[in-house]
């Protein structure tokens, strides 16, 4: 559980990582050494995991986004499957989440990014050959970065949280 303190220098680098320690102080009315002391121990504690800029998907040429989702074929072999599966997709750089759940009768989903619809199509025909086996009911849903009307970011929706708390 986070501080009062710690909190609201949290909720001002969601906002705007790139914001100075100094800055913020202001905003908190509170010193710039203490802030840069919250910030480090929220980096320290996992709380904040790095900073990331927030990248134009087209302009870098990313065009076609992909999810899969599938079931894993032996149940009995679940946990020994995902040993073997999720380094292999983890290591794979188009790839940017990998995760298990339930729904809709799947228990696993992919999120890929990509050129075009080529690229996507020949990552998911090496995914079928090498893991093809431990994969069934494999079904996609995908569209073009220029159909995204709210981009992917998590920040508004842990501030809310911070503050509703």
């Amino acid at each position: 559980m986070l501080k009062k303190r710690e909190k609201e220098v949290f909720i001002n680098l969601l906002a705007n990582a790139r914001m100075p320690d100094k800055h913020i102080a202001k905003l908190l009315e509170t010193t710039q050494p203490t802030v840069t002391r919250v910030r480090q121990k929220l980096e320290r504690n996992g709380y904040i995991k790095g900073y990331r800029p927030v990248v134009d998907l087209q302009k870098v040429g990313m065009n076609f986004v992909g999810i899969t989702l599938f079931r894993i074929s032996d149940f009995s072999k679940t946990e020994e499957i995902k040993r073997i599966v999720v380094p292999e997709l983890r290591k794979m750089p188009e790839i940017v989440l990998v995760a298990e759940g339930e729904g809709m009768g799947k228990t696993s989903l992919i999120v890929s990014l990509h050129k075009d619809f080529r690229e996507f199509e020949e990552m998911m025909i090496l995914i079928r050959k090498r893991f093809g086996k431990h994969m069934e009911d494999i079904e996609q849903f995908i569209f073009s970065t220029n159909r995204i009307y709210k981009d992917l970011s998590v920040e508004g929706a842990i501030i809310n949280f911070l503050k509703s708390e």
